[in-house]
């Protein structure tokens, strides 16, 4: 499969008519993503080279599996976490997706060393556009402000982590995450 070619056609769809139901752009991407399963380098690079497209529309999806990965192995799976805000700092930045990814920074700006969040602030946050900027300085004051909220988005992503996201399960109570998971 020429996963550029194959996203290019999906692209295509996705500015045209999908632009308004991202979901269906997400049903296919996991479709795709899925027939990859077996094979852990194809899975990785799929992911590398998917949230270049569509505008970022799928980078929450990959944030939340390389999240889950990184709650186990920080030092493997950090460069391509600082990657991905990377890319996601200079994608069209849609509301869909900054909603999405509100609670995954959060959590990974909470569990991360103080050290690379401040070298990710230097390197990436600090040169984007001020609305990104802006977004991610409230990100880490909503930490340093809100423990208790930042502390229940972890406690919510770690039941959640292993799963396919699922942004509107991630949004029910703990408790229900606790009795139903």
């Amino acid at each position: 499969m020429d996963i550029s070619k194959t996203f290019d056609q999906l692209e295509d769809k996705f500015y045209g008519e999908w632009e308004e139901d991202r979901e269906k752009l997400v049903k296919e991407i996991k479709a795709l993503q899925d027939s990859l399963a077996d094979d852990p380098e194809a899975s990785r690079e799929f992911e590398f080279r998917v949230i270049s497209y569509f505008g970022g529309a799928y980078i929450p999806y990959v944030f939340w599996s390389q999240l889950g990965k990184f709650m186990d192995s920080p030092e493997d799976e950090r460069p391509f976490l600082q990657e991905i805000i990377k890319i996601f700092s200079k994608s069209d930045f849609e509301e869909a997706e900054v909603t999405k990814m509100k609670p995954l920074i959060v959590t990974y700006f909470a569990k991360e060393k103080e050290f690379e969040v401040n070298k990710l602030r230097t390197l990436v946050i600090d040169k984007a556009h001020p609305t990104v900027k802006e977004f991610f300085m409230s990100m880490l004051q909503f930490i340093h402000k809100n423990d208790k909220a930042t502390t229940l988005y972890q406690l919510k992503f770690d039941l959640l982590k292993n799963r396919y996201a699922d942004f509107s399960m991630f949004n029910k109570p703990l408790s229900y995450l606790r009795e139903n998971v």
